[in-house]
């Protein structure tokens, strides 16, 4: 799981407001918290985004080994049936 943080401010907020809004559409969500931040005029809405992270898939670093193994293979069927 990974996390985005967002301060959405009372005054100017609609860059930010766009961005989280595009963040949102564009992940699968887990969890939203929100604080408000009572500040006077420099208060703001303090946002946590939970999501997962996506898998990785194996390196390709893994499989160095097994055209060796294929190549072995193939030697010993035909050393063992000419």
């Amino acid at each position: 799981m990974a996390f985005k943080f967002f301060q959405v401010p009372i005054r100017e907020f609609q860059a930010i407001e766009a961005e989280l809004n595009a963040f949102l559409r564009g992940h699968r969500i887990l969890s939203v918290d929100r604080r408000w931040v009572d500040l006077g005029q420099d208060s703001f809405w303090s946002i946590c985004v939970a999501f997962p992270v996506p898998r990785i898939s194996q390196p390709q670093a893994n499989r160095v080994g097994r055209p060796v193994l294929v190549a072995l293979a193939r030697t010993l069927r035909t050393a063992v049936f000419p």
